[in-house]
């Protein structure tokens, strides 16, 4: 049984699930910023908004291997987001919407860059780390 200080492991759990959860929500954070980059580089118009031929150009490019029922289906989501969010129907998925959807569905997570490599942690491991 694990405690908050289990002293035969050398570190408090408390702090490690601190780090833990520290991590993931900048893994978070950096996801959705890489999401909305993607989202406005494919706004080809630049209106804020993607409309179908913009998202699947978009998917065609960034994730080729996608078939064309799992492109609609995400489309359909965000789609549905997006008029949830309005509060009326449209035609074009929003930022917010897209990045959602996107990332309920792991939609690029190939492209996912670590938050740190094994070099950085030599050169500066985490606070308190024994």
């Amino acid at each position: 049984m694990l405690t908050t200080t289990d002293r035969s492991q050398g570190i408090e759990l408390d702090w490690f699930m601190q780090v833990l959860m520290q991590a993931w929500e900048d893994s978070q954070i950096q996801t959705q910023r890489s999401l909305q980059t993607i989202f406005f580089e494919a706004d080809d118009n630049g209106d804020g908004i993607l409309q179908l031929d913009e998202f699947y150009a978009m998917i065609r490019e960034k994730k080729p291997d996608a078939t064309e029922a799992e492109a609609f289906k995400i489309y359909d989501e965000a789609l549905a987001l997006s008029e949830q969010m309005l509060g009326y129907e449209t035609d074009a998925i929003l930022a917010d919407a897209f990045v959602k959807t996107a990332m309920g569905h792991n939609l690029f997570a190939d492209m996912a860059q670590p938050l740190r490599t094994a070099d950085d942690s030599a050169e500066e491991p985490p606070p308190r780390w024994g």
